[in-house]
C-alpha cells in the first residue's frame, strides 16, 4: 500500500509539472473572485484494508471502492495568480466497499491566465464503509459492531483544466495516509 501510495503521489506530481510551467508563462490572470465551481466526479478509493484483513483473518478482500458524486468549490484570489479556497464533496459507492463519503477541504494553488489550476488541499473526510461488500458476504454475516464509519484528515493535490465553458479536473488524495483516492471530474465555473 505504501509503495502504491508513493508511486501514485509521484505520478500525480509529474502530471502537474507541465500545467504549472504553462501557468507560470502567462502574463496576467483573469480569475473572478470569488470563483465558484460545481460539478460531478467519479473515482477509485483504495481503502487499504486488504492486507490488514488477510493478515488478521486469512480472508481476501476487495477494498478498491468505486464512487460517484459531486463537489462544490469557492476560490478567492491571493495576489495576481495564486488562490485559496474551500471545497466540499459528497460521493456514494457504486456497488463497492463504500456506502457514502463526504468531506471538506481548504485549497491553495496557482492559476494561469488560461484558467488552469494546480493546487494542494487539506481537510477532513468521513467514510461509511460496507464491510459485507468488501468481504463478498451477505450483510447479515457481518456483526453490526464491525460495520461503520471511518474518518480522518485528507491531504492531496489536484489540477483543473478549462475546456470551453466546462472544467476538467483530477485529484489524488489520501485519508489519514491509510487510503489512496483518485478522482476525475467535470464542472462548471461561475
Amino acid at each position: 500500500m505504501t509503495k502504491f501510495a508513493l508511486a501514485a503521489f509521484a505520478a500525480a506530481g509529474a502530471l502537474t509539472i507541465p500545467v504549472a510551467a504553462h501557468a507560470q508563462a502567462q502574463d496576467e490572470d483573469t480569475m473572478k473572485s470569488p470563483e465558484i465551481t460545481v460539478g460531478f466526479t467519479t473515482g477509485l478509493h483504495d481503502l487499504g484494508l486488504n492486507r490488514e484483513l488477510r493478515d488478521a483473518t486469512g480472508l481476501r478482500a476487495d477494498d478498491l471502492a468505486r464512487t460517484v458524486g459531486g463537489f462544490a468549490a469557492v476560490d478567492y484570489k491571493l495576489g495576481s495568480n495564486f488562490f485559496t479556497g474551500i471545497e466540499g464533496n459528497m460521493n456514494v459507492g457504486a456497488g463497492s466497499g463504500i456506502n457514502y463519503e463526504f468531506g471538506g477541504s481548504l485549497r491553495l494553488g496557482y492559476r494561469g491566465k488560461d484558467g488552469a489550476k494546480v493546487y494542494v488541499r487539506g481537510g477532513y473526510q468521513w467514510v461509511d464503509i460496507n464491510l459485507a461488500n468488501i468481504l463478498g458476504v451477505p450483510e447479515a454475516a457481518v456483526p453490526g459492531d464491525l460495520q461503520g464509519h471511518a474518518s480522518d484528515y485528507l491531504v492531496g493535490a489536484g489540477v483543473e483544466l478549462p475546456a470551453g465553458k466546462l472544467m476538467l479536473r483530477g485529484n489524488l488524495d489520501t485519508v489519514g495516509f491509510d487510503t489512496v483516492r483518485g478522482t476525475l471530474g467535470v464542472g462548471v465555473r461561475f
